[in-house]
C-alpha cells in the first residue's frame, strides 16, 4: 500500500506539471523569471541547453503519507537529439520536499541516471548511473543552491559509473550538473498540510 500511494503521488504531480502551466500574463507571476536551463559536465565534457533540438526540464515532488521522513523530488531533463525520435532523459533526485518552504543547501542524492549528453545523436551507451544504495556506483553531492521568489537551482556534483554496453566495463567519471527553473513555471498545491511543487519549462539558451 505504501508504495502505490507514493507512486500515485507521483503520477499526480507529473500530470499537475504538465497542465498547470501558467501564462505570462498572469498576476501571481510579477517578479518572477522564466528561465529554463542547464548545464551539464560528464566526465569534462560539458553541454548546454538545445544544442541538439528543443530540450525540455519536469521537476516533481513526491511524499509517502505513511512515513513523513519519506519525501524527495526528481529533477528530469529531456534532451532533443538531430535528426532523430530518440532523446536523452537525465533523471536526477533528491530526498527533500523541495516545496517554496524548503531552504537553501545540502540534501542527499536519491539517484542519477542518463545517456550521453554530449552527442548529437541518440545511443543507448555508454550508460551513467548513480545509486544512495549502490557504493560502487560512486559518489553524488546535491545542493539547491537557491529557492527564491525568482527562480530554483539546484546543483548535483560529484562521481557516477559509467557503464558500457552489457556492463561489460563499468568505470568512475566526474559529473557537475546545474539545474535552473524559473519561479514563473512553477505550480504549488497544498495536500495534508503539505506543499508539493512542480514545473514543466521548455529551454532556452
Amino acid at each position: 500500500m505504501k508504495t502505490t500511494i507514493q507512486k500515485t503521488m507521483w503520477l499526480c504531480m507529473v500530470a499537475l506539471t504538465m497542465t498547470a502551466c501558467k501564462k505570462d500574463g498572469d498576476s501571481d507571476n510579477a517578479g518572477t523569471t522564466d528561465e529554463c536551463s542547464y548545464k551539464v559536465t560528464i566526465d569534462g565534457v560539458t553541454t548546454q541547453p538545445n544544442q541538439f533540438g528543443k530540450d525540455k526540464i519536469v521537476f516533481t515532488t513526491s511524499a509517502d503519507t505513511e512515513d513523513p521522513e519519506d519525501r524527495g523530488f526528481a529533477l528530469s531533463i529531456d534532451q532533443a537529439k538531430t535528426n532523430s525520435t530518440e532523446k536523452s532523459v537525465l533523471m536526477l533526485m533528491g530526498r527533500a520536499l523541495l516545496n517554496s518552504k524548503l531552504a537553501t543547501g545540502d540534501y542527499p542524492a536519491i539517484a542519477f541516471s542518463t545517456t550521453a549528453f554530449s552527442n548529437p545523436q541518440f545511443a543507448q551507451w555508454p550508460y551513467y548511473v548513480f545509486s544512495e544504495e549502490d557504493n560502487d556506483t560512486g559518489a553524488l553531492a546535491l545542493t539547491i543552491l537557491e529557492n527564491s521568489d525568482k527562480r530554483i537551482r539546484v546543483k548535483a556534483s560529484g562521481e557516477v559509473a559509467k557503464a558500457e554496453e552489457g556492463y561489460t566495463q563499468v568505470s568512475i567519471v566526474p559529473v557537475e550538473v546545474e539545474i535552473t527553473i524559473g519561479r514563473k513555471h512553477y505550480t504549488e498545491v497544498p495536500y495534508e498540510g503539505e506543499l508539493f511543487g512542480g514545473a514543466y519549462c521548455e529551454c532556452q539558451k
